[in-house]
């Protein structure tokens, strides 16, 4: 929450100090491929892109002649990860972890199978993004950009995984191996986007856009893991329509 102030903020901040020069609103949806960043190959190969989707909401201002500020609020809704981090019980003397790799959490994971493993919950996020843009043409336009975001985990309870959600790994809960613990995940995630979007204008008013994002987090997947693990982030690549609304044709 300490950082999701100040950058919701400079988010309506920035907005109200030129309102005159909000040139539109649109709104998004589409489908995303997650997956994450880790220097780790051992953690890489445990896991594999997902597809989830999401939906925008956001305003254009116009900044000078072809620069813009793209302000959105996001949520994303992304399939759970395949790789999980436990720790053994260190009162027994036994040091270290585990890792479960390629464990099937969702219909879209390989052998998946609802008589061995369990659904595991979407993580739920909604935040904000910010990114300067450059954008050329009339009727056809170009827009690239490049800023920041910020993203919060709204369902933080219901992805935490526990031994009970891993029935097929249960006798690693047991002697002699002792694992404990849970997985949890960080409730916020900030990092860099970049977007390259094409717009079609149907009317004087009203433009259909083909919109793609990536998205590369700073922050840690995991709320607590060594960072001999390989320190795992978000890595997000999403595209989508957008229907735009302008008001001004006053470019």
């Amino acid at each position: 929450m300490k950082v999701f102030i100040p950058i919701a903020l400079i988010f309506l901040g920035g907005i109200n100090c030129s309102y005159s020069q909000i040139t539109d609103i649109h709104f998004g949806s589409g489908i995303l491929y997650s997956d994450f960043t880790t220097w780790d190959p051992t953690m890489k190969e445990g896991n594999t892109w997902k597809r989830g989707f999401y939906s925008s909401i956001g305003v254009n201002q116009k900044v000078w002649k072809f620069i813009h500020f793209n302000y959105n609020l996001n949520y994303f809704q992304r399939k759970p990860l395949e790789i999980f981090v436990f720790v053994s019980k260190p009162d027994l003397g036994i040091g270290g972890g585990y890792i479960f790799s390629k464990v099937p959490t969702s219909r879209q994971s390989n052998m998946f199978d609802p008589m061995r493993f369990n659904l595991l919950n979407d993580f739920k996020h909604f935040g904000v993004s910010f990114l300067p843009q450059i954008r050329f043409g009339k009727r056809l336009q170009f827009e690239a950009g490049i800023g920041l975001f910020y993203n919060r985990l709204l369902n933080y309870e219901e992805t935490i995984v526990k031994e009970e959600d891993l029935p097929d790994f249960a006798v690693f809960f047991e002697p002699p191996f002792f694992v404990e613990g849970q997985v949890s995940y960080s409730k916020n995630d900030f990092g860099w986007v970049s977007n390259i979007t094409l717009s079609y204008a149907i009317s004087s008013s009203l433009s259909l856009q083909s919109d793609f994002k990536s998205y590369h987090s700073f922050t840690k997947i995991h709320e607590f893991m060594p960072p001999s693990i390989g320190n795992p982030r978000w890595l997000l690549f999403s595209g989508g329509l957008i229907l735009n609304y302008t008001f001004s044709r006053k470019n």
